[in-house]
């Protein structure tokens, strides 16, 4: 099955031609579709920029089975970043991806797949990371964080755990500032898990960033982002943070309007459309929605108080009363009033310290609103 093939990739197929034939008919039992011609132009382009010696055979195996299973589905037509994956990506990460071959190159594929249309781009941005990587292990960690900056909101502490143990300058790759020192790194996963509804660009100002270059510590920086707490901030500074879920139509989870349960967090809410019972995750990077069973949560109207969020408080001195939001996207707390049209026309509201969402009975989509505060 070596066709075109030349090089080490050549020497490897015909050394194992038997074997890898009888691989090839299992993997066509499995799918009728895999002809050969077609995995042998798939073959020819993935397997020589893999191939440079003996001791790549392990990876050329690994790709081998995997090029079938993708040729079989017709995957690497119909998925544009399974071939940039294949094609553009593991060249330049044939070093780290060698170094656990029969887990590396299957795990970013099926990252690949799960990110759907955004799968492409997670596959071009791997090398841009990968080159700052010491060792393969932290490729798989490197691609947490990727997948979460695409939008897989549902990763968020995992990638916030595999950016600060990930080198700086691949930390900083991975979280969209490649630009920022190295020793801005800590700044930037602190950043993010003070406030995870700011970037790391909006959360740390370019005259901070001027002062590390110039050798301040970071430390004093990141302690001052870890005491940060958004549910201290004045109303004043409350705005419009995100909108998320949508149309079914438009590619969304709900076939009709949602309505918001009263439960969850700052970055998880409960849903109900129809029948359906949704978990939503989101924060600045964007959003992910899937089906869950009941969580067996009530239905807060527009007009009720903060009461979970001023039980909390008042314990802290923080706080003399509860908060309550009005159906014109009036919020009162204590003293304190903002009115943001973005929570206007509220149907159903959970009414957080640092946050409220809520669902209107003639939209698809979670509104968002909270303290964003100045950059450090």
């Amino acid at each position: 099955m070596a066709g075109m093939i030349t090089g080490p990739a050549a020497s490897w197929l015909a050394a194992r031609r038997e074997e890898l034939n009888q691989r090839f008919l299992a993997a066509r039992r499995a799918h009728p579709r895999l002809e050969p011609a077609a995995a042998l132009a798939a073959l020819e382009a993935i397997l020589p920029p893999l191939a440079e010696g003996d001791a790549d055979a392990p990876l050329l195996s690994a790709v081998y089975d995997l090029v079938l299973l993708h040729v079989g589905r017709d995957a690497l037509a119909a998925q544009p970043g399974l071939s940039a994956l294949l094609r553009e990506a593991f060249p330049p990460l044939r070093r780290l991806l060698a170094e656990e071959p029969r887990f590396l190159p299957a795990a970013l594929s099926n990252a690949v797949e799960r990110l759907g249309p955004d799968g492409e781009a997670f596959a071009r941005r791997l090398p841009e990371v990968g080159r700052w990587l010491g060792a393969g292990r932290e490729l798989a960690g490197a691609g947490v964080v990727i997948a979460w900056t695409l939008g897989e909101a549902r990763l968020r502490e995992a990638a916030l755990e595999a950016a600060a143990a990930l080198p700086a300058r691949a930390a900083l790759a991975a979280l969209g500032v490649p630009s920022w020192p190295a020793a801005a790194a800590p700044l930037a996963v602190a950043a993010l898990r003070a406030d995870g509804w700011r970037r790391p660009e909006a959360a740390v100002s370019p005259q901070t960033l001027r002062r590390l270059e110039e050798g301040e510590p970071v430390e004093p920086i990141v302690s001052r982002l870890a005491a940060l707490r958004p549910a201290e901030a004045p109303l004043a500074s409350w705005e419009p943070l995100s909108r998320a879920g949508d149309f079914t139509g438009f590619g969304g989870p709900f076939e009709v309007p949602p309505v918001v349960l009263d439960g969850g967090d700052r970055h998880r809410f409960h849903l109900r459309a129809g029948d359906v019972f949704f978990r939503l995750d989101a924060d600045c990077f964007g959003w992910r929605c899937e089906p869950e069973a009941d969580p067996g949560l009530a239905v807060r109207k527009a007009g009720g108080t903060m009461r979970r969020a001023a039980a909390r408080l008042v314990g802290a001195g923080k706080l003399s009363g509860g908060a309550v939001l009005q159906a014109d996207g009036t919020l009162t707390r204590g003293r304190e009033q903002v009115k943001l049209a973005a929570l206007a026309g509220a149907g159903a509201c959970v009414l957080l310290p640092d946050l409220v969402a809520v669902t209107r009975p003639d939209s698809h989509r979670l509104r968002l609103a909270g303290p964003r505060g100045a950059p450090l």
